[in-house]
């Protein structure tokens, strides 16, 4: 199940991180993953002052979002950070690594790509998910947000022309299996939407067995 959020970014942080796209070092994608052979891109440096305001700008905007908090009921996200292809660049189809090495480690169980380029400033570029025989294509607009299962088989197309700038990050989730997250995301959506209409007692049924289900899949 894929959700995408549309305006995560209010106007000034999208701004402030296109300004900081200016500032920071960028190091070899392959920095965080030196083992792969099909990761061709630029990340900023972890650490210093400049990545540390991308992500803090990134994060805010993720947890100040309903969405992002009923899709993937986070437990622990990593610092993100801002991700750059320049013409030639890309990465090739993988699944995201299960465990990051942080302090404390954190399982991938959600992946988050946050656009920030305008997709017509460059070509190629688009975030592609295999989807059995088919796939899906992604190429979002600046302040939008894609999250998708760390477990799937995913790749960034070649850039021909341009220079496509995101913001990533990964997410462990309270709710380790994805089809429990799945139904408790539609079932809060149900509620969202149609609890006014209900009488009291049918309300009250449906918001015990939400919750009494987010209480037993929940690791603590």
């Amino acid at each position: 199940m894929f959700l995408l959020i549309k305006d995560m970014l209010k106007g000034r942080e999208l701004r402030k991180l296109l300004d900081l796209s200016t500032k920071v070092s960028f190091v070899d994608g392959r920095a965080t993953n030196p083992d792969s052979q099909v990761k061709k891109n630029l990340q900023s440096e972890f650490g210093t002052d400049h990545s540390k305001e991308i992500s803090a700008i990134v994060t805010k905007a993720a947890f100040r979002s309903r969405e992002f908090l009923d899709f993937t009921f986070p437990k622990i996200m990593a610092a993100p950070l801002m991700g750059k292809y320049e013409p030639g660049m890309h990465y090739g189809y993988h699944a995201d690594n299960a465990m990051l090495i942080f302090n404390p480690p954190i399982r991938s169980d959600v992946s988050m790509t946050l656009f920030l380029s305008d997709p017509e400033s460059y070509d190629g570029g688009e975030l592609q998910m295999k989807m059995g025989d088919g796939d899906l294509r992604f190429k979002g607009q600046p302040g939008e947000a894609i999250l998708y299962p760390s477990t799937m088989a995913h790749q960034v197309r070649p850039v021909t022309g341009g220079v496509r700038l995101v913001c990533i990050t990964f997410i462990q989730s309270y709710i380790k299996d994805q089809q429990k997250r799945d139904i408790l995301y539609n079932l809060n959506e149900l509620y969202a939407l149609e609890a006014e209409g209900m009488d009291q007692e049918n309300r009250t049924r449906l918001d015990i067995a939400r919750n009494n289900l987010r209480r037993m899949w929940s690791e603590t």
